[in-house]
């Protein structure tokens, strides 16, 4: 989408799940958490924000007591210390104990009353993120929705107030590699993290103020991932000791050549897009153009005990997509570049436009769908975003958004001339075009002609066309000279022969999807190509934008279990097969849910949806589009799939910020609603307006599964997931050991 205006308004506060989280719900949840973990800083802004330190949720259970009952004295002090009344405790639980004999527990918030626990599944990646942040104590055992005595459950003291029962953590969190020790993760911490706010003129300062101050919705500040880079999980691997304490290795000395290794081999993310990115290849000792521009990765590996050397196979791009070329001898470094694969093109350019990373005329939205994932922390001059995951690597997908090149019976030739290995002129629509070479691989190709005016006078009209040559060696230009790129050129020894013309074409998202999941299959690749531990669905295409669109709900009015994973292949062919021909994205939905969790297990991120509605974003909200059923209808999907609602913050959301540190959101959290003005700002006939979808049942999990929807922060429906797809991705660089559960 072009052109479009961003909008959170505070005219509502929708809970992210269906039974009514509120705000006051979910900070005191937060404040529980810091509590559990002894962060008073934290306490004190929670508390400072309106915290209720006297909380009761729906359990009948305040905060404090929750904590006595699991016996974390700490905690509970600490919140009597701002002012909780622990006098009815003993009331609370014995009256808990009475209602709930067996009730079993967990997940990642131990200690948690079982409605708080779905709050926090509901309500965030920005928790996810946030774990980090709040629970440098301890993970307990996931969930499985059975009853028994799991690590954080609610001790059951057979209707007694004082049972002795201790809580035994399932294992520590290790510290991260910026610390150097653990006592450091909390002495060096506030340090670390406002290394990314300097009071300075540094590229740092700029990214900071401008993703604070000028976008104002800091996604990594709202979702807490500065928390992560501070402990130096920046998008590699965490390489660790395998002994208890699972301390990351000190990797000070280990370079590849100079350059100093940072990690293990980079997490990668892939993202599916509808029109690609603008990134820039690497060269040796030239600036990156801005946060996508490519970079080499050198890694290295352990066997538990020791690190390895770094070599020359353990260099990976920024992008699956590129292929590194390295120099020889002493050169090997300073000689090394990346640039697009032409061969494994195919597999990510869906739509046939000839680049998927180098797409110069790709938007600022699309750049930035990529930009929230990995954007580099510095190494360019102008201000730009940065990602949660910087050092990690990511593979791009481009779908076309229903419009592909295709080969074309029309006929057209022309030709072409190059200076010094480049394009200079075209001969083409029966004129003699002279060419201007533009950023990357574009170019505008213009001749003047001279007409007469009204009065008979004579005037001269310049007449410019766009392309650029793709990687796979084909020239594409506009023929109408609109800026609508449709046509696709075979270069070859001077002579242009029209091959292809966009057309309208299927949604291509569900074969990248099987596409990406097969890569996760096949592993890790030579030439520093990681497997995908990540497939997020950031194109979000536009007939599932429709008010009526099926959701959850009516996957689920059906009663057997095929019947509802026939329906859900059914309407992916419905909205996504667009041209009648051999093509069947339903089977592609199929195979890839019916194989996740058994035949390849990447964590797979969709977002909720979005639906068009008026112009004061009134009337109901609506919940998840249908796919997001699937952790309910393919047995091996929970804890794979995630759906994700796209939240701002109101008012001025994080604008005024000065340090990360100092960070005490102001607004509440909404879900987001936008604004398309389709290219003419100043006409407002003919704008689209757009609110996010709620979670539903996928905020509250049913049938034995855990809920599966999380809030990320989004100024759209494809933005949220790419910060949940970036959070995700910095929890597997800073935990590579756990899996997704």
């Amino acid at each position: 989408m072009k052109f479009i205006r961003f909008l959170v308004f505070s005219l509502f506060f929708v809970p992210m799940a269906s039974f009514a989280a509120s705000s006051e719900f979910m900070m005191a949840a937060q404040l529980l958490a810091a509590a559990k973990s002894a962060d008073i800083v934290q306490v004190q802004v929670l508390v400072n924000n309106g915290a209720d330190v006297n909380f009761v949720d729906s359990t009948g259970l305040s905060i404090v007591c929750t904590a006595l009952m699991n016996n974390d004295v700490r905690a509970a002090q600490i919140l009597q210390m701002y002012g909780a009344d622990a006098s009815n405790c003993d009331r609370q639980i014995k009256q808990y104990n009475n209602r709930n004999k067996s009730d079993g527990g967990g997940g990642l918030f131990s200690g948690l009353s079982s409605a708080q626990s779905i709050s926090l599944a509901a309500a965030g990646a920005a928790v996810v993120v946030g774990g980090l942040f709040l629970l440098t104590d301890v993970f307990d055992p996931g969930n499985e929705n059975e009853s028994g005595g799991s690590s954080g459950s609610r001790p059951d003291n057979n209707g007694g107030g004082g049972g002795s029962n201790t809580v035994t953590p399932a294992f520590t969190l290790p510290y991260g590699p910026a610390m150097p020790t653990a006592d450091d993760e909390t002495n060096l911490y506030a340090q670390n993290l406002n290394f990314y706010s300097p009071d300075d003129d540094s590229i740092i300062a700029k990214n900071f103020e401008m993703m604070t101050d000028g976008y104002r919705q800091n996604y990594l500040l709202m979702m807490h991932g500065y928390s992560p880079l501070a402990r130096g999980y920046l998008g590699m691997q965490t390489l660790r000791s395998s002994s208890a304490n699972r301390g990351p290795f000190d990797l000070s000395g280990v370079n590849w050549f100079t350059t100093p290794v940072l990690g293990g081999r980079p997490v990668n993310v892939a993202l599916i897009t509808s029109n690609g990115i603008n990134s820039v290849g690497y060269v040796y000792d030239v600036d990156a153009k801005n946060s996508l521009t490519d970079t080499l990765l050198p890694w290295t590996t352990t066997n538990g005990t020791t690190v390895s050397n770094a070599d020359n196979s353990m260099v990976s791009s920024k992008y699956y997509n590129n292929l590194i070329t390295l120099g020889s001898g002493d050169a090997t470094r300073s000689n090394a570049t990346t640039a697009e694969d032409a061969a494994a093109l195919q597999h990510f350019d869906l739509a046939g436009y000839g680049t998927v990373v180098n797409n110069a005329y790709a938007e600022d939205i699309d750049d930035l769908l990529a930009k929230i994932v990995g954007g580099r922390i510095s190494g360019y001059a102008d201000a730009d975003f940065v990602g949660f995951m910087p050092n990690g690597q990511m593979t791009i997908y481009r779908t076309g958004d229903g419009v592909a090149f295709a080969n074309t019976e029309n006929t057209g030739t022309g030709s072409y001339s190059e200076t010094d290995g480049k394009l200079s002129e075209i001969v083409l629509f029966g004129h003699t075009l002279t060419v201007e070479l533009g950023d990357g691989n574009s170019f505008t190709a213009s001749y003047t002609e001279t007409t007469n005016d009204d009065e008979g006078e004579e005037v001269e009209n310049t007449i410019t066309y766009s392309g650029y040559v793709g990687t796979n060696g084909y020239l594409y230009i506009d023929s109408g000279a609109d800026g609508n790129i449709n046509q696709a050129y075979q270069m070859a020894d001077g002579a242009l022969t029209l091959k292809q013309e966009l057309q309208q074409a299927d949604y291509f998202n569900y074969k990248a999807l099987r596409h990406g999941a097969n890569l996760w299959a096949a592993g890790d690749l030579a030439g520093g190509r990681s497997k995908p531990d990540v497939l997020a669905n950031a194109s979000v295409i536009e007939p599932l934008h429709g008010y009526d669109v099926e959701t959850i709900e009516d996957i689920l009015s059906l009663s057997a279990l095929d019947q509802q994973q026939a329906r859900i292949s059914a309407l992916v062919n419905q909205y996504y097969d667009v041209v009648d021909d051999s093509s069947n994205p339903g089977s592609d939905a199929k195979y890839t849910f019916g194989n996740l969790g058994s035949s390849f297990s990447p964590l797979m991120i969709f977002s909720t949806g979005a639906f068009e509605t008026n112009d004061t974003w009134s009337g109901k909200t609506l919940t998840a589009t249908f796919e997001n059923a699937v952790p309910l209808v393919y047995e091996n999907a929970e804890h794979l799939f995630m759906s994700v609602v796209a939240v701002g913050l109101t008012g001025d959301g994080t604008a005024g910020t000065t340090t990360v540190s100092g960070y005490s959101p102001s607004g509440k959290i909404v879900l987001t609603q936008w604004q398309d003005v389709n290219g003419t700002p100043s006409d407002t006939s003919d704008d689209i307006y757009y609110k996010a979808r709620a979670c539903g049942i996928a905020g509250t999990g049913g049938g034995g599964v855990d809920p599966w929807c999380f809030a990320a922060a989004g100024l759209t429906d494809e933005l949220a997931v790419s910060s949940a797809a970036g959070a995700a991705g910095a929890l597997k660089s800073a935990f590579s050991y756990l899996n997704s559960s």
